[in-house]
């Protein structure tokens, strides 16, 4: 005869068979943590619970990942735990970026353009190009004064961009509209 086997949680793990008593002809006997009475049929993500000699159906979820609207990702690791109130199957959008990090974003891809500019010409960045507006060898002097000019009015551009955009007077511009809309840098012959 079928029996129901269960976990040391009391959870449906599979069918096994009784087997005949040795001892007393007609009796049979029950494995450890098997019942005689069968589950219930279950639906998805469902299980089997036997406590208090009968059966219950627990969600099963086990592996499941989801997300909450604030965007914490969460896995399902045991039987019997429910779905949150408002649980998404997808990570949640980003929420849009603020003022201050939309303004600490393109002024950083100001800062890398200034550099990769200036290591054009084997400075370090733009720092490392404008320390030799002092310099003593004419070559260096007029490259650094160049990187002067040329930084003073990528700064001057760039801020009176992003006034615009705080002024809503205009759109955000993508990083590549931003360096589009800048000074271009003249080095001196």
């Amino acid at each position: 005869m079928d029996v129901y086997q269960t976990d040391n949680e009391g959870y449906f793990v599979g069918i096994t068979t009784d087997d005949p008593d040795p001892l007393t002809p007609g009796n049979r006997l029950i494995p450890r943590g098997c019942v005689g009475t069968a589950p219930p049929a279950l639906g998805a993500n469902e299980t089997a619970h036997w406590a208090g000699g009968a059966w219950t159906k627990r969600p099963d979820h086990r592996g499941r990942v989801y997300w909450l609207a604030d965007g914490s990702q969460y896995e399902i690791t045991a039987r019997g735990v429910e779905l949150p109130e408002g649980a998404l199957d997808e990570a949640p959008p980003s929420p849009p970026p603020s003022p201050e990090q939309i303004i600490a974003a393109l002024t950083t891809e100001v800062q890398k353009h200034l550099d990769i500019t200036a290591r054009t010409r084997n400075y370090d960045g733009i720092l490392s190009l404008c320390s030799y507006a002092a310099s003593t060898h004419p070559k260096f002097r007029f490259e650094g004064l160049a990187g002067v000019a040329w930084r003073d009015a990528v700064w001057a551009a760039c801020y009176a961009i992003l006034a615009d955009v705080q002024a809503g007077k205009r759109a955000v511009p993508t990083e590549a509209e931003l360096l589009a809309g800048l000074p271009v840098m003249v080095w001196p012959a």
